[in-house]
């Protein structure tokens, strides 16, 4: 990792920053002993030993139940916000492995149902749904836009997903609730039940995320979660940032930095604290549509990469060579893959030049072992940021409006779609106009 602080002149050109209230609203010592800290963090392997006792037969047993002793050719999660956190990788690193038990297929909205192979069939996929207290209409939905036969193992507390779980005969299963959603990681089945029906390797997972909690000693301000958190707050105090941008040249990768764009926006944007973190369209498409716009207006911008340093070997298709035909014979050497390796270093080093900067670099294809690493770094770093600002982590009062929100507007149209000759168009009209 590389950390950059802008050079003096440099940082002269920003917009001088003048911190407000206590610089810091918690210490080391703070963090040690925060029970959210060990709410997430303490006792992972603990954990993951008592769901595989309680839980783990009951799952597979239902499974064999639904499949006549076989397995489904398609599992579907659905849930959106913390419970699809997780998956996008997960899914994605089970798909890529060869010998894969079933394909893992992540909809987190009705529409994403039309991504459903044109062969899957209730006999050959199984939904886990999981919202911990059944409010989440894009989840409630996918259930009832789907056949009530349909094999189902549900995570659900209570509500609307609870109650179709039980109508419809499905397997329900509690998720814990000391846990905040985003943290759930490493204490609720949001990720670990899903694996194990894809028969992945979860007790390495669950290893390597204990190491990785090992490692990360929140209350040691030389941790690697510490001088990360520390090194972008004084940047922004110092500059008055409002915008981390992002920076992530593979696909892989990209979905486990959409991971900490969750935990940091959701985590840190309240109280007055606005420090926006995105990766627009990711690397190389942001360096011809977005990153005028960010260095162009350096002075109160900071830069996170994350970046894979060795791309070559991947699938190359007849048409493609692994080896250039270069116009520029100084180009020649380069090995399809190398490009984008150097194009992105080239805006981490002109970002790095105007702005506090940060590269996390991965030598090769981003694997597990990296998701359980990255992936707590990543909620170690949002936590340990936002105890030194003083605000809760684990919050979202603003997504609980929106939800409150979304089960009132439904039951609205609904009551107009049910008139004679109404229309959505009209009716999407109606709800706009309204008070």
């Amino acid at each position: 990792m590389r950390l950059s602080p802008v050079s003096g002149d440099k940082a002269g050109d920003g917009v001088p920053g003048e911190p407000s209230g206590p610089l810091l609203c918690a210490t080391p010592d703070d963090l040690g002993t925060d029970p959210f800290a060990e709410s997430y963090r303490k006792d992972v392997l603990g954990y993951f030993d008592a769901f595989m006792e309680e839980y783990a037969p009951l799952i597979e047993r239902e499974v064999e139940r639904l499949f006549g002793g076989g397995r489904p050719r398609y599992m579907v999660t659905t849930g959106i916000g913390a419970n699809e956190q997780f998956a996008h990788f997960a899914a994605s690193a089970n798909n890529r492995d060869g010998g894969h038990r079933l394909e893992w297929l992540v909809v987190d909205s009705p529409k994403g149902l039309s991504s459903l192979p044109e062969d899957a069939t209730v006999g050959n996929t199984l939904f886990v749904e999981f919202s911990r207290g059944g409010l989440t209409e894009e989840t409630v939905k996918i259930h009832e836009y789907t056949p009530r036969g349909a094999k189902r193992i549900v995570f659900s507390n209570s509500g609307p997903l609870f109650d179709l779980a039980k109508r419809d005969g499905n397997l329900t299963l509690p998720i814990p609730s000391e846990v905040s959603g985003r943290y759930g990681r490493n204490r609720t089945p949001i990720l670990l039940a899903p694996m194990l029906i894809a028969g992945m390797d979860a007790r390495r997972y669950w290893g390597d995320i204990d190491r990785a909690v090992r490692a990360f000693d929140v209350s040691d301000r030389g941790s690697l979660p510490f001088v990360i958190a520390e090194f972008i707050l004084a940047s922004q105090r110092l500059h008055s940032s409002n915008l981390v941008y992002l920076g992530c040249n593979d696909d892989g990768l990209g979905l486990l930095a959409d991971q900490l764009i969750q935990f940091w926006n959701e985590g840190v944007n309240k109280a007055g604290n606005d420090l926006i973190m995105s990766r627009f369209f990711g690397l190389p498409r942001d360096s011809h549509t977005n990153i005028e716009g960010i260095l162009g207006n350096h002075q109160r911008k900071i830069g996170v990469f994350l970046l894979r340093t060795d791309m070559r070997g991947g699938a190359a298709h007849p048409l493609v060579s692994d080896a250039i035909d270069a116009i520029d014979l100084g180009h020649e050497g380069l090995r399809l893959g190398d490009e984008e390796v150097v194009l992105a270093l080239a805006n981490y080093k002109r970002f790095s030049e105007l702005m506090p900067t940060m590269l996390i670099d991965v030598p090769g294809e981003a694997t597990m072992t990296h998701s359980a690493v990255l992936g707590q770094l990543f909620a170690d770093v949002t936590f340990v940021y936002s105890r030194l600002i003083g605000v809760d982590p684990g919050s979202n009062p603003e997504i609980k409006s929106v939800k409150d929100l979304s089960a009132k507007l439904l039951s609205s149209a609904a009551e107009e779609l049910r008139k004679p000759g109404s229309t959505m168009r009209g009716t999407f009209q109606g709800l706009c106009d309204r008070g």
